[in-house]
């Protein structure tokens, strides 16, 4: 597999989890839905990290590594990079704080969450297509 493979794979596999969030907020499920729209999250960002070769090991990692691909070295908006961070920190709460219970969770929480990962996987595809055409058009 070429890294431009792994990319593609990345955002792929962004678009499914993107997909099954909304499915699963669909059905009412929401604390669910908040965890699985981080996956989206996390997938498009490796797909930045997967295009410049960086293989890092770790959710911070990977933060700090996008950061300085998207934001910092290029046009990347701040606001919609430190979406990673918010919406991991909405994963960590829906899978592990067990003092609430999972019907406590709120639709609005589910919906926020989504619409955290459209907005962030838009713009990542948007940056593939304005930084790198040849490949991406």
């Amino acid at each position: 597999m070429t890294y431009l493979d792994e990319v593609r794979a990345c955002l792929q596999r962004a678009e499914d989890e993107l997909q099954n969030a909304r499915d699963i907020y669909g059905q009412g499920l929401y604390r669910i839905a908040v965890s699985v729209s981080y996956r989206s999250v996390f997938a498009a960002a490796k797909a930045v990290l997967a295009f410049y070769q960086d293989g890092t090991k770790t959710h911070r990692g990977l933060r700090e590594r996008f950061g300085l691909y998207t934001v910092a070295q290029s046009d990347f908006p701040p606001h919609i990079a430190r979406y990673i961070k918010r919406t991991e920190r909405y994963r960590l709460l829906a899978d592990y704080d067990m003092s609430r219970p999972s019907g406590d969770w709120e639709e609005e929480e589910a919906a926020e969450a989504i619409g955290a990962a459209e907005e962030f996987l838009s713009e990542v595809q948007a940056w593939f297509k304005r930084h790198h055409p040849e490949h991406f058009a």
